[in-house]
């Protein structure tokens, strides 16, 4: 064996290094692409469930008022919910109607509008 077999067998070429280099990177690349997909999400996943809660919350406190006390209004919760409601019908009549609307930002700029409707019934 002579020297130039041993010194061609060992190590990697600057060639399969980059190729290396290069396959891993579009691997990270597609995994960052994922992550920030997936954290977008699950952001708007979560200001959807935050305002179905606060519309389900505004939905029991006008009920607890009764026919009588129910009347249209709207508020803003955490700066950012915005709620308009509501209410049909008269308070001797046998119900009335609350319609909610609760609208949000979402991620990249966009707008959501969710609508709640309820049935209170009027003793």
């Amino acid at each position: 064996m002579d020297n130039a077999n041993k010194k061609g067998n060992s190590g990697f070429t600057l060639a399969e290094v980059l190729i290396a280099i290069s396959i891993l990177a579009i691997g990270l690349i597609g995994l960052l692409t994922a992550l920030t997909k997936t954290v977008r999400i699950l952001g708007d996943g979560n200001r959807t469930a935050e305002a179905a809660y606060y519309a389900s919350d505004r939905l029991e406190r006008l009920s607890a008022r009764g026919c009588l006390g129910a009347t249209l209004g709207s508020d803003t919760l955490q700066g950012i919910y915005k709620l308009d409601w509501t209410v049909s019908g008269t308070a001797t009549s046998r119900a009335r109607d609350v319609l909610l609307v609760v609208q949000y930002p979402m991620t990249r700029g966009r707008e959501r509008a969710d609508t709640f409707e309820k049935a209170m019934p009027c003793n």
